[in-house]
């Protein structure tokens, strides 16, 4: 109803021959993919989240059926880009759906190319999809492991007006108040089981391994002369960056952090937020 209504000539296609391959389709996912996808779904994600483990005998009996089933779906995407042709249609969304987490479901991808092409660089790309894939990441990151984590972050408190900031003693500094006095829980989630979708291009970030052996991070001197050092040749080796720009203002000190409102002294590297 909805691809009728909305989906113009392509979504559920008008043509008669074009939409019984599309029901056929539709068929063949409700009756034998859904139940195949749902097997793994269950063992590897919903048994996880209520505190069971896997049975791999249970996988181990649905394997072949899933290898039939993917190898079925990476011949017929070797003839086109989208399942029934140059299109995507609802057939598209309804094989896809099972298998949305797939990396949560391990689902055995490797041997059919044609299958996670149509699922990375198609189905994953879709303004549509990106949309609507919340819960699901919710659920995959619990299940790895990777619950959200709860964490109070201190913010500087909305004021009415404009306010003065006095660096020095004087009486009009006394209602004045500090950097981080308004506390505010947040929740903080786990990005690395979606960092191959992030780019500097699309997104303005991208996430990239990096480990440090420095551990002295009270010494700025050390920080500068060598942690930075180690920054600057890890983003011209992973970006290509040729020139990299330090802003020495990120350096957040316990120092710093218990400097009065008064002390100018390097007063962009007070800490304005605490984990």
């Amino acid at each position: 109803y909805a691809a009728d209504k909305h989906g113009g000539e392509t979504m559920y296609p008008k043509d008669l021959k074009q939409r019984a391959d599309v029901n056929r389709w539709l068929l063949w996912e409700a009756s034998i993919w859904f139940p195949c996808c749902y097997v793994y779904f269950v063992e590897y994600i919903v048994k996880p989240l209520l505190g069971a483990q896997p049975d791999e005998k249970v996988i181990e009996a649905e394997s072949e059926r899933f290898h039939n089933c993917a190898g079925i779906l990476d011949e017929r995407l070797s003839k086109s880009k989208w399942l029934c042709g140059e299109n995507v249609t609802i057939v598209d969304f309804a094989v896809a759906a099972p298998m949305h987490l797939y990396k949560a479901q391990k689902l055995p991808l490797d041997k059919y190319p044609n299958l996670q092409r149509w699922m990375t660089e198609g189905m994953e790309h879709l303004d549509s999809w990106k949309k609507t894939k919340r819960c699901g990441r919710e659920a995959a990151s619990q299940q790895a492991g990777q619950p959200d984590v709860r964490t109070t972050v201190n913010y500087i408190k909305a004021v009415d007006g404009l306010i003065e900031l006095y660096f020095y003693e004087s009486e009009k500094t006394k209602d004045i108040h500090e950097p981080g006095d308004a506390p505010v829980e947040i929740s903080v989630s786990d990005g690395w089981p979606y960092a191959k979708e992030f780019s500097i291009d699309k997104q303005g970030f991208s996430l990239h391994s990096f480990s440090t052996n420095h551990n002295d991070w009270e010494d700025e001197v050390a920080v500068q002369n060598a942690f930075y050092l180690e920054v600057v040749e890890f983003l011209k080796q992973e970006l290509g960056a040729k020139r990299v720009l330090v802003f020495d203002h990120t350096i957040r000190t316990e120092k710093n952090a218990q400097k009065k409102l008064t002390d100018e002294e390097n007063t962009s590297q007070r800490t304005p937020v605490m984990l």
